[in-house]
């Protein structure tokens, strides 16, 4: 559930609340609940990621994936069937004109997460790209942070902390969409 309070309204007013859950049209109203991991603010668009729990008993409980809501009335979902590699959320971040993303995937059988790695959304396109962490000297598939800090990405795993060096086109800013 995400909570939004219009701060042109008193506090108490019940009114100022607006609550998101997956009801009501929110995260087109997939799954029974939804459990928010990720919050990054883009533009006209707020990015949502979301955890993945689903059993053989409810496959239908907790779905994950990526939203991307507009602010207005439309969400859009990424997931795995858009080339991620599962649908558990860990970590959003944006660095020019695309969304790093920490995934996972949840193992109905032995309820449990296992890391799946790490995968660019062309912010534009909505395209998802994997990422290859032999490539980055990164050794564990579970990526569950990132902080951006104009020169470096700051990348936590389950196994420690990367820093990976930004030096190219990816890093800067677009005016489209």
């Amino acid at each position: 559930m995400v909570i939004v309070y219009n701060k042109k309204k008193k506090f108490t007013d019940p009114s100022a609340w607006r609550y998101f859950t997956n009801k009501q049209k929110a995260f087109k109203e997939e799954g029974k609940t939804v459990s928010v991991s990720s919050i990054l603010f883009e533009g006209k668009n707020i990015w949502f990621g979301t955890d993945e729990f689903v059993t053989v008993d409810d496959p239908d409980f907790n779905l994950g994936g990526v939203y991307i809501f507009d602010r207005k009335i439309n969400w859009d979902r990424i997931y795995k069937r858009d080339g991620l590699g599962g649908n558990g959320i860990y970590a959003l971040c944006r660095i020019g004109n695309y969304i790093w993303t920490g995934v996972y995937e949840f193992d109905k059988q032995q309820k449990v997460e296992y890391g799946k790695g790490l995968y660019l959304i062309n912010r534009v396109t909505r395209k998802v790209t994997t990422v290859d962490l032999n490539e980055l000297n990164i050794t564990s598939s579970t990526i569950l942070s990132f902080h951006f800090d104009e020169t470096n990405l700051w990348i936590g795993t389950s196994e420690g902390l990367v820093k990976l060096k930004i030096e190219n086109k990816l890093a800067e800013w677009s005016a489209e969409k």
